[in-house]
C-alpha cells in the first residue's frame, strides 16, 4: 500500500500464480474463481489483471485503477529506494471508505459518462439501471 488509491485493494486482491494461458477449459475458470473468492481483483501470473464488481462500472473502475497502481508500483520500485508503505491500521481505515461497492461504482462511472458524451449516445446507463 503505497498511496491512498492502493487501499482500494487492501486485503481485497489475490495473486494467481498458476495461470497457464488463455482459459479454454472450464476447470481453469473454476480455479481462478475459487482463488479470487470474495475479492475484487486478481493478478494472474504471466497474464494480467482480472477485476469484478457489483456493477459493470465498479469492475471497469477497479481494472483501470489497478492497472495504474501496478504501473505506479513498478516505477516506485525502479527508483531503488526504500518505499514507505501505509500501515495496516491506516490502510484498513482508508479501505473502509474507498474499497466499498459504492465507491467502486463512482470510480468507474466517469468512464461511461465520457464515452456517452464522446459517442453521442446512451449506453445502458439511464435505461432503468439504478446506481447503488
Amino acid at each position: 500500500m503505497l498511496t491512498q488509491d492502493f487501499c482500494t485493494f487492501h486485503n481485497d486482491h489475490v495473486h494467481y500464480a498458476n495461470f497457464s494461458g488463455i482459459v479454454l477449459a472450464s476447470e481453469e475458470g473454476r480455479q481462478i474463481a475459487a482463488a479470487l473468492g470474495p475479492r475484487k481483483a486478481a493478478i494472474l501470473g504471466n497474464h494480467g489483471l482480472l477485476t469484478v464488481g457489483e456493477t459493470v462500472e465498479a469492475a471497469v473502475g477497479y481494472f483501470l485503477s489497478m492497472e495504474n497502481l501496478c504501473k505506479t508500483q513498478m516505477v516506485a520500485e525502479a527508483t531503488g529506494r526504500e518505499l514507505t508503505v501505509i500501515g495496516e491500521e491506516e490502510a484498513q481505515a482508508v479501505y473502509e471508505v474507498v474499497g466499498t461497492a459504492r465507491a467502486g461504482y463512482f470510480m468507474g462511472l466517469p468512464y461511461f459518462q465520457v464515452a456517452e458524451a464522446e459517442f453521442g449516445e446512451k449506453t445502458f446507463l439511464g435505461k432503468g439501471v439504478e446506481p447503488l
